[in-house]
């Protein structure tokens, strides 16, 4: 084998590791195994590591997404660019350090990167397991954790970035919120600010109130609308994050009925971005949204997301998922 080919060969097994890391959510060994394997020691010529620094340190890097700069390092490192694919490593890192959290989309695009490659390469891939419809999020597993890191600590999370342009002070009100949100969607940088109230909640949870909560959904969701993915598990968990955090902010009965107003918005907007055929309606997507709605049934059993589930389980069974619907009517009868 030519040396340049196996050298390759050697790139793409370890980016294909890199990649299972991050759909893992394994963010400290992502840098961890980045920076071991392509910075502890130059792989490259030393160009390349200057060229990667200078292009990170002078670019506002935020509205890069881990899953397109996951695909244009793969498409570099086929090329031996290398100089373009350190820099997309580097770019991973610095996000991560920065505490730039995962669009609900990465980690499903950056799976299709995977499958590629394994097929490509004939590398063996992680275990695929088949996603349970009925797969209820374990409240202890992002309850009262980090929004956006779940699995880090909080002495992890600081030592990242935790800059925000929001400080805490009595003019941050509702009022003050659906001006912040009109600015994010009139400047086309939704992303931006949902990095920025992640640092704000985080640095300290314990003073948040609910609209700090309501806001953050808000810009979930409108990013969902703006983007042509569709809804994932990843959206779900998310989701559920803010409210357990506004639970812990409301006394019951206005609990229940602000979670009820995004939950509705979200179902609106998965309509609307179907109905306009964004792109091609996924059996997939309707199980996605089928599991949420069970999750907010199970957080708080209000009979209305059940109308929902039913409603979207017509939609299911045209997509003939008979299993799934099954799956969920048998759910439906034993809670009924």
């Amino acid at each position: 084998m030519d040396n340049s080919l196996r050298i390759n060969k050697q790139n793409i097994i370890k980016f294909h590791r890199i990649g299972s890391l991050i759909i893992l959510r394994d963010f400290n060994n992502v840098i961890k195994y980045i920076e071991d394997e392509y910075f502890s020691k130059e792989v490259f010529e030393h160009k390349y590591y200057t060229a990667a620094d200078n292009f990170v340190f002078r670019m506002d890097i935020t509205g890069l997404t881990y899953s397109s700069i996951y695909k244009m390092a793969c498409r570099d490192l086929e090329k031996e660019d290398f100089v373009q694919y350190l820099l997309g490593l580097k770019i991973i890192i610095v996000k991560l350090k920065g505490n730039q959290r995962y669009t609900y989309y990465d980690r499903d695009d950056i799976k299709g990167v995977l499958n590629y490659i394994e097929e490509e390469y004939s590398l063996s891939g992680l275990n695929k397991e088949e996603k349970d419809i009925l797969d209820i999020v374990d409240d202890q597993t992002i309850k009262d954790k980090i929004v956006g890191f779940e699995e880090l600590k909080f002495e992890t999370y600081v030592q990242g970035s935790t800059i925000s342009i929001y400080k805490r002070d009595n003019d941050m009100n509702e009022k003050f919120y659906e001006g912040e949100l009109k600015s994010a969607v009139n400047k086309g940088i939704i992303y931006h600010y949902i990095v920025e109230v992640d640092h704000y909640i985080n640095l300290d949870i314990s003073s948040t109130v609910h609209y700090d909560w309501v806001f953050l959904a808000k810009l979930l969701s409108l990013y969902y609308a703006t983007e042509k993915k569709p809804w994932s598990s990843d959206m779900t968990r998310d989701m559920l994050r803010i409210y357990y955090g506004i639970m812990g902010c409301c006394e019951l009965q206005k609990f229940e009925e602000i979670i009820y107003q995004i939950t509705t918005v979200n179902l609106k907007m998965v309509i609307k971005k179907n109905s306009r055929q964004m792109y091609q309606t996924k059996s997939e997507e309707i199980s996605e949204v089928i599991n949420y709605l069970i999750n907010v049934y199970s957080l708080h059993m209000d009979e209305r997301y059940i109308v929902y589930i039913k409603d979207f389980l017509v939609i299911l069974e045209g997509l003939d998922q008979l299993e799934k619907v099954n799956t969920v009517k048998g759910w439906l009868e034993r809670i009924s």
